[in-house]
This record gives structure tokens, sequence and C-alpha cells, in this order.
């Protein structure tokens, strides 16, 4: 005779079939595996990459390790902060081929002499068209990292002190750096 199923979905010999495991449970935890997996990767990244030791010691210098192992660069800074001259704060249009994006950017600059300072007020319309003109040629992708912030830095730096008489900006400062 066949066997037959009651109500509750038991057999006849009292025993309820075994059901098989979905494959959710298996994608479940192979997509926390995976997570766990990421997010130790990124911590690593960001907590123990080279790229992330700054220190700041009193040279001006910049430290290289030599040999087999990676370039390995750290900045060192000098602790006296010369003068600083302010800038109104800048909003721009990115370099975008999908949608639009802008910058806001607050720009603090610091001076290697106090009688600079003068000449920087005198020039600020020279100084504002040429930061704009640097900004808005930027796309999201050059900006976004601390590299590229880095290289934006050296070229508003350079491109200032090529308009300057009485003395030179020593160092760039972003008080505020939003992008939307």
């Amino acid at each position: 005779m066949a066997k037959e199923k009651t109500e509750k979905g038991a057999t006849e010999g009292g025993q309820v079939p075994k059901k098989k495991k979905g494959k959710l449970g298996l994608i479940l935890i192979a997509g926390i595996g995976l997570v766990v997996v990421l997010g130790g990767a990124a911590a690593w990244f960001l907590l123990l990459s080279p790229s992330s030791t700054m220190s700041t010691p009193s040279t001006g210098s910049v430290e290289t390790s030599s040999g087999t192992a990676p370039r390995q660069e750290t900045v060192r800074y000098n602790p006296e902060m010369g003068p600083l001259f302010p800038l109104d704060t800048f909003v721009v249009n990115l370099q975008e081929k999908e949608g639009e994006r802008y910058l806001k950017v607050s720009v603090k600059l610091e001076m290697d002499n106090d009688v600079l300072s003068r000449e920087l007020t005198n020039r600020t319309p020279q100084l504002r068209d040429t930061i704009i003109s640097l900004l808005s040629s930027k796309s999201y992708e050059e900006i976004s990292s601390l590299s590229g912030k880095q290289v934006l830095k050296s070229e508003i730096k350079a491109r200032i002190n090529r308009l300057l008489n009485t003395g030179k900006i020593q160092r760039v400062y972003f008080t505020e750096f939003v992008v939307q």
C-alpha cells in the first residue's frame, strides 16, 4: 500500500520529511562573509596603508624610503605657521560629462611675510579669477582623492606665486571642501 500523508504532513511512520535548505541561507552566509572581507580590506587600506602616515616634525623636507619596498613618502611640516590670508568662498561647476556637479571650497593662503597681505588684497580679483579658472577646469575624479586635493593645492600655490612680487605663498589650506 502507498504511504499517505496526514494533515500535518507526517507519513504513516510518524516521521516528518526533512526539507532541503534553500539557496537563500547560502547566499546570506556568502554575503555576510563578503562584507566582513571587504570591511577588513577597507580598514587595512585606511589604517595601515603607507599613504596614511603623516607626521609633523620640524623639517620641511620629504623623506622617501629606499630598497625593494614600495616607495613611501612622509611629508614633514614646519610647525610654525606664517600669516594667513583668507579668500572668500568659491562655488564653481566641475567639468562633468554625466550630470552636473559643483564644488564649494574656502581657501586660506599662508604667506611668507606680513607685507604680502597688502599685495594680495590689491590683487584679490586676479587671485579669484585664477583660482576659479583652475577649479572649474577640474573633474570630480581629479579632486575627490587626497592626492587630487594635494595636487590642486600645489597648482593654486604655483599659479598665485607667478602673480606676486613682494613675497610668496608657502601653503594653501582648504577650510571647506564640498562637492555635490
